[in-house]
């Protein structure tokens, strides 16, 4: 969903777009013209049906097996499912302004704005403005995590907090661009409990605002489920979330989106659908639709891994990908 489709909240001023969305909007429509998917900030954005405001003047969302909630305060954490996020909030408590119906912003007297954007699939953008030099380099979210759970960084830049094979939380790799579109030097840090994120807009004569995020996920896929059997096999049916095909497109290249799929994605697969665990072919299927992304674009509404399929571990050159779309006898 584009910013000309979010209803304008009932306590934000009349007329054009607070400065704010201006800029969201800027980075979101040169994202779409290069196909960088990750800094559509303003695409998927959820539907105001979906948002339930609290009388504390939080914001929540039921996506399914996850309850995300946006806070009006910035002492008070984001929650997606059993994680909290605490923002970055140097000078002490900021008052939201509710500046979309689910697109909150924390302005800051240290020359940024933390900016929250509620997505359709559960998941926050927690986009960072940073207005000029002034601004901080380096921006800290500490994470409350279940207890089991484990906090990494890949080689790929992707952030995850799992529990044996379950992916508690994801945070798609770090990214920031500057008023005219440069890619500003960013990464991630993780000490402990914390995700630090530096962005080093001082190493440049860059214009600003510069605009960087974490986007924090739960679900790579809305949808896991057994569809069929065929000869007494199951056949399981998979959806990606936006958050997902945007893992899978690659923030910072396609080899990126490939490693998460193929590592975390699978694990949640198996994770909804035990199955799966139990032939070759249903991961050898998936790697075939996680390269060619046959589906949802041009193949269908799901990827479809049919068990009683061939096993085939040279699917990539014996050409049992293409003519089958990933569905070979």
């Amino acid at each position: 969903m584009m910013l000309a489709l979010l209803p304008t909240a009932a306590n934000a001023d009349d007329g054009d777009p607070p400065p704010t969305l201006d800029t969201l909007q800027s980075v979101t429509s040169t994202a779409a013209e290069t196909g960088t998917a990750a800094q559509e900030i303003l695409n998927d954005v959820a539907d105001a049906s979906t948002v339930e405001t609290a009388i504390d003047g939080s914001l929540s969302m039921d996506s399914g097996d996850t309850t995300t909630v946006v806070p009006a305060t910035s002492d008070e954490p984001i929650k997606i499912g059993d994680v909290e996020i605490e923002m970055p909030s140097p000078g002490g408590p900021i008052e939201g302004e509710r500046v979309a119906d689910a697109v909150v912003s924390f302005e800051s007297d240290n020359g940024f704005t933390t900016v929250p954007v509620l997505k359709d699939d559960g998941s926050v953008q927690i986009t960072t403005i940073i207005s000029d030099k002034s601004a901080p380099s380096s921006y800290a979210y500490h994470l409350t995590l279940p207890a089991t759970a484990r906090l990494t960084l890949d080689a790929s830049g992707f952030v995850s907090a799992t529990i044996g094979d379950e992916l508690a939380l994801g945070v798609a790799p770090a990214w920031a661009v500057d008023a005219e579109g440069r890619a500003v030097p960013t990464h991630y840090e993780i000490d402990g409990s914390t995700l630090r994120q530096v962005v080093d807009h001082s190493s440049s004569s860059f214009a600003y605002p510069i605009v960087a995020d974490p986007w924090a996920g739960q679900r790579l896929f809305d949808s896991v489920w057994i569809s069929g059997y065929t000869r007494g096999i199951a056949n399981v049916s998979l959806v990606t979330s936006p958050w997902g095909r945007m893992i899978q497109a690659g923030v910072q290249g396609w080899g990126q989106g490939q490693l998460i799929l193929n590592g975390a994605g699978w694990a949640e697969a198996v994770s909804k659908a035990k199955v799966l665990g139990g032939r070759s072919t249903y991961y050898q299927q998936y790697q075939c639709h996680v390269l060619g992304a046959y589906t949802p674009a041009s193949g269908g509404p799901s990827w479809d891994l049919e068990g009683y399929r061939a096993n085939r571990l040279n699917w990539r050159i014996d050409g049992g990908a293409f003519p089958y779309k990933c569905n070979w006898p």
